[in-house]
């Protein structure tokens, strides 16, 4: 059904199911399943406790996301994004990518 939505129409039911505008820019794609979601969340319940608890785990009291996952040096990453492999690499106290080397995967 949101499929067939137009993009005014998802705007509209994202402000209702969120008391908010939606984003700037925000992708067809990503609205629908948005949308969908929260449809979901509102019909069938949010998350569950658990879950919820282990998400506010990872924010640390700034708001800010705390790694909860370590990579070990020589662990490799390699993921595909539009039809092109993407590989990193774990080295020393950084990451490698095409080359280069970075303090964070952000960086």
């Amino acid at each position: 059904e949101l499929q067939a939505l137009s993009r005014t129409d998802l705007f509209g039911r994202y402000e209702q199911l969120l008391d908010a505008p939606p984003p700037k820019g925000l992708s067809r794609p990503l609205l629908c399943r948005i949308v969908a979601f929260e449809t979901q969340a509102a019909e069938r319940g949010g998350l569950g406790l658990r879950l919820r608890m282990q998400l506010r785990s990872i924010a640390d009291e700034n708001g800010t996301i705390s790694p909860t996952v370590h990579l070990k040096s020589d662990a490799r990453l390699v993921r595909e994004w539009n039809g092109v492999s993407h590989v990193v690499d774990r080295v020393g106290n950084g990451f490698s990518y095409r080359g280069k080397t970075y303090r964070s995967l952000s960086a």
